[in-house]
């Protein structure tokens, strides 16, 4: 690409309509897809995924379309092959999402593989109600089971701040738009699990810490780390740190510059 047309593309003008091109692509419905990102008004649809054939119900005007974006146009949740080839030889998986969000990753996850047993965390109550909403328009309640709760160390209350899409996180008890959720031991759904996902805005810090993280025998670990709560300024070492201290080789994807990123892990 030249460095007038790069340029053309990224006007202020321009880019909206290349995003919403781009992302309209990723659906069957291309054309209303694109339309209605244009419009920039805030209404909810449900479209085709191109790559799976799945439904998929999207809020426009709000984050879902990032998430949709990240999920199939970044490809930010495909694992390198080494850990794709292991994982193929595992199905049909049985996998646990923390920080399940609108259900983008269930959704990737039935498209990409065989699913036995897909049990998600997430206790935001708008994100909750979006998540259920993919399992139902997929027909997906015998392999796919949401629980509203954060997850943690303990079964315990917590204070959870909502309303924040995508970057809800576990808070301080009074603290401005929280409020208290079920938090759930994490470790105690664990059992058989071939994929673990953690996504949890900085709540990974108190898991990897745990002691029973040491001695995880889920074959491969999806972690995506944030610079909240993390032990120092390099939340990726960190990262990095604890799962090869736990026995994973490592690998890191999508480091982003706001110091978050993905780092998968697998046992041999």
């Amino acid at each position: 690409m030249t460095g007038p047309l790069r340029r053309a593309l990224h006007h202020p003008r321009v880019e909206p309509h290349v995003s919403a091109a781009l992302r309209g692509r990723l659906v069957r419905e291309t054309a209303r897809f694109t339309l209605r990102e244009l419009r920039g008004s805030i209404a909810t649809h449900v479209y085709r995924l191109r790559a799976s054939g799945m439904h998929v119900q999207i809020a426009h005007g709000t984050p879902d379309v990032l998430t949709l974006d990240q999920a199939y146009y970044q490809d930010v949740y495909e694992p390198p092959t080494v850990v794709a080839q292991a994982l193929a030889q595992r199905q049909p998986l049985n996998a646990v999402d923390l920080g399940a969000n609108i259900g983008m990753w269930g959704l990737w996850l039935h498209g990409r593989f065989r699913v036995g047993r897909l049990v998600a965390l997430e206790p935001d109550p708008e994100n909750a109600a979006k998540h259920r909403a993919q399992i139902a328009l997929n027909d997906l309640e015998s392999s796919w089971q949401l629980l509203r709760a954060a997850a943690t160390c303990v079964d315990a209350p917590v204070a959870f701040a909502t309303g924040r899409a995508t970057t809800g996180r576990i808070g301080d008890v009074g603290e401005p738009g929280s409020v208290e959720v079920d938090g759930r031991d994490s470790f105690a759904l664990l059992d058989g699990v071939d994929l673990l996902k953690i996504d949890i805005e900085g709540a990974e810090w108190p898991l990897l810490a745990d002691p029973r993280f040491s001695q995880l025998e889920v074959p491969v670990v999806m972690l995506e780390y944030h610079p909240h709560g993390a032990p120092s300024q390099d939340p990726e070492a960190d990262a990095v740190r604890a799962l090869a201290g736990a026995g994973y080789h490592t690998r890191t994807a999508h480091a982003a510059p706001d110091r978050t990123g993905i780092v998968w892990a697998w046992r041999t």
